[in-house]
C-alpha cells in the first residue's frame, strides 16, 4: 500500500525539481485544465449525439499528449517518476 503522500504526490521540491516558478507551473496548470475542460464538454456533446463532434474529442487530446509528454522529458520528470504503463 502506498503512504499517503505517495497518493497525494506530495513533494515539498517539486517546482526545484522541474526547474519552473510558481507562476510557470499555475500558467501550464491553468492551460491544461482549460483544455481538459473543453475535452470534457466535447467529449459529452459527442456521447449524447454520436454524429456530432465525431473524432474531435480525439483531435484535441492527442497533441496535449505531445505536449504532456514533451513537457516531463523537458523538465526531468520522466526519468525520476515514469508514468506507469
Amino acid at each position: 500500500m502506498n503512504s499517503l503522500k505517495e497518493l497525494i504526490g506530495w513533494n515539498p521540491n517539486h517546482l526545484e525539481e522541474v526547474n519552473e516558478t510558481y507562476l510557470q507551473h499555475l500558467w501550464w496548470t491553468v492551460k491544461t485544465a482549460g483544455w481538459l475542460g473543453i475535452v470534457i464538454i466535447a467529449g459529452l456533446i459527442h456521447g449524447l449525439i454520436p454524429a456530432l463532434l465525431a473524432d474531435v474529442p480525439d483531435r484535441l487530446v492527442s497533441p496535449w499528449v505531445t505536449r504532456f509528454l514533451a513537457r516531463r522529458e523537458r523538465t526531468g520528470q520522466a526519468a525520476k517518476r515514469p508514468l506507469e504503463k
